[in-house]
Formats: structure tokens, sequence, C-alpha cells
């Protein structure tokens, strides 16, 4: 059995297709934005918060660990944790690998990003916004947001829900990069490369826009100036955090900056949102609250994406089908190396924290 074996088990193709693709795009990232390879890559010596983070996994099994102890009065502490260390070893290490591969991509994503008006000048959005007011009859997907929830209230609540779009994300990644269930974590990282890279760079880029909030900036035509005005004097009255975020986005233009860039077709934020839906559902079940908790939150997030000027509502319904196509045959792929082979290697066991 060799080290690809110990960590990844019968998947160990799955997890090698996922971490090759993250090399090509450091690679690419790094020639698109003339970035050296060193600074997209962690640096352990020189970024002490990055040894932070490396060591969070173990943190995180750590407090598991002795929170159960506690709990059941273990007399032997320090013997128990000794053991299970040895026990779930290549776990934590492939929390480690997956953690390192995955802040990467992250840093990538936000470089290619920046990269895409670069490569093809905002162009999209006059035609986006013809096709949908010829859906809408006429009128942007906004007249109709604001018409059923264009309280001051109302778009306060939006707003605070779409911000909490980046702790849930952070929340989802860790789920994923700590989960002992192999088959969900393949699929889900799968899917999370695919909205970064796909969605959030390939298809933005053929379809270079920058979002009505931008449309003045970009194009210097005043169709959305409206909702902005609208936006803006709400904010002064509930201080909305899309202003300001809009902001900072115009002012790191350019940059390379985490989580900076402007894109709008497809939509990164509603893409996401409902790829957490998918990985609830497959985990707990359609039926579960937390799966129409997460459904509820896709909604919310497709609505405010439009409310808050972010977004034409083509760009979440595109997001929509192209994830769940890619869900599909991602759990397709995933299956198939499942059970190609009976052997489970030992990475596919779920780690036993206290003993019973």
């Amino acid at each position: 059995m060799d080290l690809g074996d110990k960590l990844f088990g019968r998947l160990k193709p799955g997890y090698y297709l996922l971490l090759s693709v993250i090399v090509l795009t450091v690679l690419w990232a790094a020639r698109q934005s003339g970035t050296p390879v060193l600074d997209i890559v962690p640096n352990l010596w020189a970024d002490p918060r990055f040894l932070f983070f490396l060591s969070f996994p173990i943190y995180g099994w750590l407090f598991v660990v002795l929170f159960r102890l506690m709990r059941k009065g273990s007399k032997h502490p320090a013997a128990t944790i000794r053991r299970l260390l040895r026990r779930d070893k290549w776990w934590l290490v492939r929390m480690v690998v997956l953690l390192v591969f995955v802040l990467m991509a992250g840093k990538c994503f936000s470089l290619l990003k920046n990269t895409i008006p670069l490569t093809l000048n905002f162009y999209a959005d006059p035609a986006l916004v013809d096709l949908e007011r010829t859906l809408l009859g006429g009128n942007d997907a906004w007249v109709y947001t604001h018409a059923a929830f264009g309280s001051a209230f109302a778009t306060e609540v939006i707003d605070r829900i779409y911000t909490l779009f980046f702790p849930i994300s952070a929340a989802f990644y860790i789920w994923m990069i700590a989960s002992w269930d192999t088959r969900l974590q393949l699929r889900g990282l799968l899917g999370c490369v695919f909205v970064w890279i796909v969605l959030g760079y390939m298809l933005a880029t053929l379809l270079s826009s920058s979002g009505p909030v931008f449309y003045e900036y970009h194009y210097g035509r005043t169709d959305f100036v409206p909702l902005l005005d609208r936006l803006n004097a709400i904010s002064a009255e509930r201080h909305l955090m899309a202003p300001e975020i809009a902001s900072w986005l115009i002012e790191s233009m350019g940059k390379g900056e985490f989580g900076s860039g402007v894109s709008a077709m497809p939509s990164i934020h509603v893409g996401q949102a409902f790829l957490l839906y998918l990985v609830l559902r497959y985990r707990m079940g359609w039926k579960h609250w937390i799966s129409w908790c997460a459904l509820a939150f896709v909604t919310v997030t497709w609505i405010g994406s439009v409310h808050l000027a972010w977004h034409y509502m083509l760009d979440g319904f595109v997001s929509i089908v192209l994830i769940s196509i890619a869900w599909h045959f991602i759990g397709r792929f995933v299956d198939y190396l499942w059970a190609r082979d009976d052997l489970r290697a030992q990475a596919d066991y779920t780690p036993v924290l206290v003993p019973q």
C-alpha cells in the first residue's frame, strides 16, 4: 500500500485529479497575473499565519477529543490521545494536504478573477440587460424584487443574509476538508473547483460582465442609477454592507487581493450557495430541515444578488443549471471510482475519536 492509498483509499485517482487541477491552476494564475509561483504557494517559513492554518485541523481534532474525554471522565487522556493520533494519522495528514491546496485555489481564484477584464474587457452586460428585459416584460429584475421587498427593513435583512455567504462558505470548506466521508469530501471539493475555475474564471471570461452595480462605471450608462440611488438612500438609514463592498471592489481592482475581482455572469455567490444545498441534500436527504434551510439560503442569495445590484437574474439561473449538471456527473465519477475496487483503504474508515 503506497502513500496515496493510505491518504485517499480507493478514491485515490479522484483526489489526484483534484490536486492536479489545482496545481495547473496555480501555474496558469501565475502566468496570467504575473505573480511568482512562490507568492501563490504558501511559504511555511515566511508566514506564521499559514502555520496556524496548517495546524488548524489538529487543533480541531484535539478539541473534539478532549471534549469527549472530559464528558466520559477518562482517567488516562494522554494515553488515549496518543493512541488516537496513531490510529487517525492519515486522516489528519489528508486534512492538512487538502487545506494547503484549497488555500492555493482560493488565492488563484482571486488572481484570475482580476485578470478577466484584461483578457477580455467587459462587453456582455448590455446584451444580458436586453435579454433579461425581454424575458421580464421590459423591466429589469430589480424592479420586481424592490416591489416585493423594497422596504428599508426587508432590504437590510436581505443584505445581512447575503453577507452571510462568506462565513457560511468558510464553514462549508472546513467541513469538506475535515470530512471523514471520502465520497462526500471528493464530490464536494470537485464541485468547489468547478464553481471557482469553470464558472468563476473560464465561463466568466467568455461572458465578461461587471454587473448592475458597476454598469455606469464601466459603460458610462445610467440604466441602474435609480437602483443604486435607492440602495444608497436605504443605506443612509440602515447601513447596508453592499455599497461599502462595492467601493472596496473598485479600489482593489487589479490588485489581486483575496476576495477582490469583478464578475457578474455567472454568479459565484448563487452557485456556491446552491452547491452547499446539493451537498447537504446528498448528506442529509432532501426532507431534512437543514436541507430546507440551505434551499432558503439559496433563494434569498439569488434574490439578494439582484436586489442589491450585484447580478442580473440570469447570472444565478445559469449557475444553478450548470452546477446541477456538474454535480450529477461528478457524482457518477466518484461512484465509479468507489465501485471499481471492493478493497477499502486505510483512509476510508470513520475514525473513532473516543472508544466506547
